[in-house]
């Protein structure tokens, strides 16, 4: 859940990648992506799982990155991974975009990489950016 208002983000990670978060740069520091904690085992594995909330806070000019894995599986024609390196070097070079177009950097980038190769998985993502 995000407050657009506030900034605050309140998230709980059931198995899946964790989400990033671009931070723009400040008088304290440089633009940095962070991931956010694994909190829980994936759904369906254990009834009784219990899945700890955490927060984080998104300041004006941050966005944050939803994604599944096969963003950074996706496979180029000799099996290289696109891997988190790729994903956090698109996510900086475009920081300056719109979420839509940083998006739309994001699946020109894996299209490119991957070529002719077939994807195997999904390829989802979800960019958000608090003005």
């Amino acid at each position: 859940m995000i407050s657009p208002a506030s900034g605050e983000v309140t998230y709980v990670n059931a198995g899946h990648n964790p989400p990033l978060i671009y931070h723009a740069p400040d008088s304290t520091q440089p633009c940095h992506i962070t991931a956010l904690s694994v909190s829980g085992m994936p759904l369906g594995i254990d009834e009784d799982a219990r899945y700890i909330q955490y927060q984080e806070h998104i300041n004006p000019g941050d966005f944050i990155v939803l994604y599944t894995d096969g963003v950074t599986d996706a496979m180029n024609e000799v099996g290289e991974l696109f891997g988190m390196r790729r994903l956090q070097q698109v996510l900086i070079q475009h920081q300056e975009r719109s979420a839509t177009q940083i998006a739309a950097a994001l699946e020109r980038e894996i299209r490119d990489f991957s070529g002719s190769s077939l994807p195997f998985d999904d390829i989802t993502f979800l960019i958000a950016r608090r003005m």
